[in-house]
């Protein structure tokens, strides 16, 4: 089983549509985990709440490198390239020698 990272762009998006996305793709591989920023984000803001904090942009970028180094794979939706954030996942991605499949590949 492998842990697949799900890069998707989440800034000025419909959050329940990448929501249902995201679900998609969890079909697509129903033999591995996944594992995917909003999920990343509700749990950095438990734990900032807990502080009384509020997480910057920063915080979330690099809570999310945190965990992407520990996965197998990244999987990069459509519009990765237009996205800060999944820019610099694809680029941690690729400096570790991480196997990135590409939505339009599939």
């Amino acid at each position: 089983m492998r842990l697949i990272y799900i890069s998707i762009p989440m800034n000025g998006r419909n959050e329940e549509k990448q929501k249902e996305k995201i679900n998609k793709i969890r079909e697509k591989f129903r033999d591995d985990a996944c594992i995917s920023p909003y999920e990343l984000r509700d749990k950095l803001n438990r734990i900032y709440e807990e502080k009384g904090e509020i997480p910057s942009y920063s915080d979330y970028l690099l809570y999310d490198l945190h965990v992407l180094v520990f996965c197998d794979t990244i999987y990069m939706c459509a519009g990765w390239d237009k996205s800060k954030g999944c820019r610099v996942e694809h680029e941690m991605a690729k400096s570790i020698d991480m196997k990135i499949i590409y939505e339009s590949e599939l």
